[in-house]
């Protein structure tokens, strides 16, 4: 899902002039690989942590996570901007951003070493 949602994420920033029937297909694509991201994620989360630390080990990503999603928000927010005539500018740069960061996500999940699973 991590590779499958960056079609509809670089769709998404660049589809000025599109028809509305385009739009909404876009805009579900998106909504529905991204969110397809989190139940994968999750498990594979869950499996790396030892059960016996595995709360900790969840409080500790939770705020790990939310620092992330403010410093994205930040990052987004230098990165985009307008124009004179009020236009949205440079958008298409954080969905590769995004994009970039999705398949350097990919490859450090293939490199995660399980919790008693055999290597």
């Amino acid at each position: 899902m991590a590779t499958l949602v960056i079609l509809p994420m670089m769709a998404t920033t660049l589809m000025a002039g599109l028809p509305v029937w385009a739009v909404l297909l876009v805009s579900v694509s998106f909504f529905a690989c991204m969110s397809g991201r989190m139940i994968p994620g999750m498990a594979i989360l869950t499996a790396t942590a030892n059960p016996q630390l595995r709360g900790t080990f969840m409080a500790l990503n939770s705020a790990v996570q939310s620092a992330a999603m403010g410093s994205a928000a930040f990052v987004g927010g230098q990165i985009i901007s307008r124009d004179a005539n009020n236009l949205v500018q440079h958008y298409w740069v954080a969905a590769l951003l995004g994009s970039v960061v999705s398949l350097m996500a990919v490859g450090v999940a293939g490199k995660l070493k399980l919790h008693g699973a055999q290597h």
